[in-house]
């Protein structure tokens, strides 16, 4: 299994930047790479995705989407997306 976490997020957003360090690091924990895309500078990936709100985590399993969780999150929380 080869999962990723692509993590949508904009500087300007408040709820992002609360969100990514923990996102980040629950990752981590889990031995899953975390890849931060600011929405302000990466429409393909955006449009490719269908994002429509943030912060927007979409957890990739050999490069296809598995499953999303949009808002934010405690780390529990995040780790249970991972997780379940």
């Amino acid at each position: 299994m080869n999962k990723e976490i692509l993590f949508f997020s904009a500087n300007w957003c408040t709820a992002c930047n609360a969100m990514a360090p923990i996102a980040g690091e629950v990752a981590k924990q889990n031995g899953i790479p975390f890849k931060k895309i600011d929405t302000d500078y990466d429409a393909s990936l955006v449009s490719k995705y269908n994002i429509r709100s943030i912060p927007t985590a979409v957890l990739l399993e050999n490069g296809n989407e598995i499953k999303r969780t949009v808002g934010a999150s405690t780390s529990t929380q995040f780790d249970s997306f991972l997780k379940g």
